[in-house]
């Protein structure tokens, strides 16, 4: 028989992320007391279960914890989709149809995600919290693998050459690996030239500073350069990286990039990737002013993200001065 508490517990030591207990404790009360399922009926009722089922569940959350904030609606969007993942790849239920709606890519409107992220997004209850917070671990592994799966349909590739809508959806990917892997504002991705970059060798130039790209990532462009010239064939004068479809620039406005992030993750603020990038910068001891140079980020920006590097290992102003002070030297010779 189902036993709800011990695959909780399972999944748990498997994916151990803060507020997931809550958040399956509050599911579990979902079932019992707005479904009114006892252990015996339960393992049968998850087994029909679908994805507005999964959404009632959300909309259950909401009304009994008087919940507000739309992070706190996403954890649990995301906890619940890795808990049925998780329990459906064990073997522990089978349900076909929900198995699916999981797997299914972001961009498809019958999938887990989609349908999830839109009742959130246009759920009043739920508000956004003052100032873009950094995306999480699960969040980034989450989105590298929609990503992925984007950039490796032969479905998606094949109608971005015919099909606006589809090259979008190819463009929006590259563009937020690459933002993943260097941190860089939108605005200076804009300015990003086919010149400054080099695919034999696995290079980009951004800011006048020069590194390395995954091979993966390396490929993904390549595909997404064949689509520019092929779609285009007669523009041999194209000056930017990153263009509109059949256009010359591509604008300066995120929303495509935005929707494509939103219906992966349910929100669609680009800083929220940055922060992330930014802050694992930091962790590495990578220099604030080479940062900032690289990737033209602000005073606000960069300095949300020092403070939460700081507040993570407890880190206080002084201590951190006083410890970049002794390091140096000056401190020996004096």
């Amino acid at each position: 028989m189902f036993s709800m508490e011990k695959s909780i517990n399972e999944f748990l030591i498997y994916k151990p992320v803060d507020g997931y207990r809550k958040d399956l404790i509050i599911f579990g009360k979902f079932l019992n007391e707005e479904k009114k399922i006892n252990s015996e009926a339960l393992e049968y009722f998850l087994q029909g279960l679908r994805t507005d089922g999964l959404i009632e569940s959300l909309d259950f959350y909401i009304r009994e914890s008087d919940l507000t904030s739309i992070d706190t609606a996403r954890r649990y969007s995301s906890c619940i989709r890795e808990f049925f993942r998780y329990i459906l790849h064990k073997n522990i239920i089978e349900n076909n149809q929900l198995s699916i709606q999981l797997g299914a890519p972001s961009y498809d409107e019958k999938s887990y995600t989609y349908k999830m992220n839109t009742y959130i997004s246009k759920d009043k209850r739920l508000k956004e919290t003052d100032g873009f917070i950094a995306i999480n671990e699960e969040d980034v592994k989450y989105l590298i693998n929609e990503c992925e799966i984007t950039l490796s349909s032969d479905e998606v590739f094949n109608k971005s050459f015919e099909s606006q809508k589809y090259y979008n959806k190819f463009r929006s990917a590259i563009i937020l690996k690459l933002i993943l892997l260097t941190g860089i504002r939108y605005e200076v991705l804009t300015e990003i030239k086919k010149k400054d970059l080099n695919l034999k060798h696995d290079l980009i130039t951004i800011n006048n500073m020069t590194m390395h790209l995954p091979m993966n990532l390396s490929e993904q462009i390549y595909k997404y350069e064949k689509i520019n010239n092929t779609i285009d064939s007669k523009n041999t004068e194209r000056e930017m990286l990153f263009i509109e479809y059949k256009k010359n620039s591509i604008s300066s406005v995120t929303s495509t990039t935005a929707s494509f992030l939103k219906g992966i993750l349910g929100r669609g603020d680009l800083n929220g990737v940055i922060k992330y990038t930014i802050i694992e910068m930091i962790k590495k001891g990578i220099n604030e002013s080479i940062i900032r140079k690289f990737t033209g980020v602000g005073d606000r920006m960069y300095n949300d993200c020092q403070e939460y590097v700081n507040k993570m290992y407890n880190i206080k102003a002084d201590r951190y001065l006083d410890s970049k002070i002794r390091s140096m030297e000056i401190f020996d010779l004096l």
